[in-house]
């Protein structure tokens, strides 16, 4: 039974250490009461802390290697501390600790972004087929929105899972933190993601060739290099599909060779690489074949897209200077955006040139990690909308997953008039997503293995990446 103080940086517990001498430590009573733990101890840090506890005559037989991050003061409860300077002991850690503990827990910018980006994406599902529940045909410019924010998805899911790649390659490259780190990925998207595939094969089935439909999907070889299917059945999924094939081949590729080059800059190849390969793909495809079909949903020819927020997340811990001016990066961001919307809902897929055709889409990703660089800077908020924000910002997985399957099924909803039917589509898609993150999501997210470091540790809970960013825990985002 232990009680267990905040955490506390290194530095500061060993200066808590070092605070021993007022307990005037004889035998091995006192030690009982308070001991050490640290993670993944190498043997030079333990002797450390050994030397410290017995320069202040403190017994080291209860110092032992834990899973929690830095060192930590453990006080045991199964038997009362009777000296005083214990309890001095102790409000000098919690005081240590103060500054740690008081950190926000999330980062109400990234919530904001990840909110506006399914926004965008159900808002296009949305203003497509309710018009035309009325006859009204759809403009281009409602599907760009929709194209925009899975573009926003990717680029905040590079940077996001960037941050913790950069410190695997950094600081522990090996084959086990390669484990653990796809293990963590495929546990926050894979679940939800088979268990929606099966309901759809059971109750909302393709025209035909279920099985090999169930197969290709569940593969993830849906769109791997060539188009979705014609019917492009369980639409959603295309984007999925690129995050799961990134995750795999790039954390391989940036782990595996930081194995063998042991440098923080050994990133910089895999990097690279995922960002130009696929744009010289997609120069090669001709102008002839359909820019939304075998571009846009194809996985080898979007990789860069999520690559785009990984190179953010390097320049980030290279040159920090690049985040200091948030404003001026969020507007030019924001205007790059835009432009890049006006002009594709101007094209109406017929683009005026062959390079316009190959890099607006990355013009666009440059646009939006500018934004993402304004986002970390809003870091707190307070209120009804930021609870708002921070709950659809939870739930946005299970809305994308979801949403468009039940908005074409709520199409036979209509016998009981319009409103009333997108009333219905509205209100049991935020129902079965909370229901989802609460009762599914949520407690798979709590059974996954730490991404533990010899300096701190990964992953202690999970938003899908909405930490302070001096936390590692970058969760992929949705996949949308």
């Amino acid at each position: 039974m232990f009680r267990r103080s905040p955490w506390i940086a290194t530095a500061d517990a060993r200066r808590a250490v070092q605070q021993l001498h007022f307990l005037r430590i004889a035998g091995t009573d006192c030690a009982r009461d308070v001991s050490l733990r640290q993670p993944q101890a190498t043997a030079g840090s333990l002797s450390t802390i050994c030397r410290i506890c017995r320069r202040h005559g403190a017994s080291v037989g209860n110092l032992v290697c834990g899973d929690l991050s830095g060192y930590v003061i453990i006080q045991s409860e199964s038997k009362p501390v009777s000296a005083s300077p214990a309890t001095y002991l102790w409000r000098s850690v919690r005081e240590s600790a103060r500054s740690v503990s008081q950190r926000p827990k999330r980062v109400f910018g990234l919530d904001l972004v990840r909110t506006i980006a399914i926004g965008l994406v159900i808002a296009s599902h949305y203003g497509i087929l309710l018009p035309a529940w009325r006859g009204i045909p759809p403009h281009y410019s409602v599907a760009v929105l929709g194209m925009l924010g899975v573009d926003l998805f990717f680029t905040l899911s590079g940077f996001l899972i960037g941050r913790l790649l950069i410190d695997i390659v950094r600081i522990a490259p090996s084959l086990a933190n390669l484990r653990i780190f796809l293990i963590r990925r495929w546990m926050r998207t894979v679940p939800l993601y088979v268990v929606w595939l099966c309901i759809s094969v059971a109750f909302f089935p393709p025209a035909d060739h279920r099985l090999r439909y169930f197969l290709e999907y569940i593969s993830f070889t849906q769109n791997l290099a060539w188009p979705m299917p014609p019917s492009n059945w369980f639409g959603v999924s295309w984007s999925l599909t690129i995050e799961e094939w990134f995750y795999l081949l790039f954390g391989t590729c940036a782990i595996g060779y930081a194995i063998r080059r042991r440098t923080p800059q050994s990133m910089l190849l895999p990097l690279s690489l995922f960002c130009i390969v696929p744009a010289v793909l997609r120069w090669m495809v001709p102008d002839t074949a359909n820019w939304g079909d075998n571009i846009v949903g194809v996985v080898v020819m979007r990789l860069d897209s999520i690559g785009y927020g990984v190179a953010l997340a390097w320049l980030r811990f290279a040159n920090p200077r690049l985040f200091d001016r948030p404003v001026i990066c969020a507007t030019i961001g924001s205007g790059i955006v835009v432009g890049a919307w006006a002009c594709l809902s101007t094209a109406g897929w017929i683009f005026p040139s062959h390079l316009f055709r190959t890099f607006v889409l990355s013009v666009a990703d440059v646009g939006f990690i500018l934004c993402i660089i304004g986002a970390t800077a809003w870091t707190t908020s307070h209120g009804l909308i930021a609870r708002v924000v921070g709950k659809t910002s939870d739930i946005s997985y299970g809305l994308y997953m979801m949403h468009l399957t039940i908005l074409l099924a709520g199409g036979s909803w209509l016998i009981y008039g319009y409103w009333r039917a997108i009333a219905g589509i509205v209100i049991v898609t935020i129902s079965l997503a909370l229901l989802s993150w609460h009762c599914f999501e949520s407690p798979i997210l709590r059974l996954r293995p730490r991404q533990t470091f010899a300096s701190r540790d990964v992953g202690t809970a999970d938003s899908d990446g909405s930490r302070t960013l001096d936390e590692a825990d970058a969760e992929p985002v949705l996949s949308a």
